[in-house]
């Protein structure tokens, strides 16, 4: 193998690696918006219960 044909298959080894790389990081915000739209559903589930405490509250 030539100089050139060795630093070809090092670069092709590195852009492999980059893209798995990249991959990874897309799946981790992927998971990270799945948990923020259910920590953002809980709260605000949590704010219409307080929020409907608080009419019964002033009402009773």
């Amino acid at each position: 193998m030539n100089p050139q044909e060795e630093s070809n298959s090092k670069w092709k080894e590195e852009f492999r690696e980059l893209k798995e790389s990249i991959q990874r990081i897309e799946m981790d915000i992927q998971e990270i918006k799945k948990r923020r739209e259910t920590i953002t559903l809980v709260g605000q589930i949590g704010g219409i219960i307080l929020g409907a405490i608080v009419l019964i509250g002033i009402f009773w």
